[in-house]
């Protein structure tokens, strides 16, 4: 999936703030050319958020420790971000578009 680093990294913190301080989880659900963000908290309720992204690979769906996402995307100098998903079980990685050299990881959280 390829996405503009500052819209993701916005996105989480939107759909972050109902979530619970210990976990922060937030997921990510992927389909072509969509990811929907979600974060339901029985304390806090419920926040959504969409954005437009290069992916045609099958659905997915993934949940992350937001503060990770937000970090990871702020390690970068570029506009656009890769992240590669195997599975939603698997940790993904992510690079800078223009500056391949550097690689993240960050493991998935159970959502």
């Amino acid at each position: 999936m390829k996405v503009n680093a500052a819209e993701f990294s916005e996105a989480v913190d939107r759909v972050s703030t109902v979530s619970s301080d210990r976990s922060r989880a937030v997921k990510l659900s992927l389909s072509s050319g969509k990811l929907h963000l979600s974060v339901n908290s029985p304390e806090n309720g419920k926040a959504e958020d969409e954005l437009l992204v290069d992916y045609s690979d099958e659905p997915l769906e993934i949940g992350f420790n937001a503060r990770y996402l937000q970090e990871l995307t702020s390690q970068v100098d570029s506009e656009r971000v890769e992240f590669s998903f195997q599975s939603s079980g698997d940790p993904a990685l992510m690079q800078d578009v223009d500056d391949t050299g550097s690689i993240y990881v960050v493991m998935p959280m159970r959502v």
